[in-house]
């Protein structure tokens, strides 16, 4: 998680999207106070802006549809393979 402590037109803290690396004045992205000082000391959180997020949330539960299906198909595979040697 990348914050920075800078002013910026008049703002001071901002956060950068994880993704894009695009840099977020903290209010314009609606992060409170409390919320930037509890990721600045986490190591394990993750931020993306919006666009980024929308995206990503496609992407994860495409990528689980998939790695459902293989499973479903490695499974459905090994019982065929069972069921010849037999």
């Amino acid at each position: 998680m990348h914050v920075k402590k800078v002013f910026v037109r008049g703002r001071r803290d901002r956060i950068q999207c994880e993704l894009c690396e695009k840099w977020f004045h903290t209010g314009c992205v609606k992060i409170s106070e409390y919320t930037y000082k509890v990721l600045d000391k986490m190591t394990n959180l993750h931020w993306f802006c919006e666009p980024c997020n929308n995206g990503a949330c496609k992407l994860l539960v495409n990528f689980s549809r998939q790695t459902r299906e293989f499973v479903r198909l490695s499974r459905t595979k090994k019982l065929a393979k069972s069921c010849v040697l037999n």
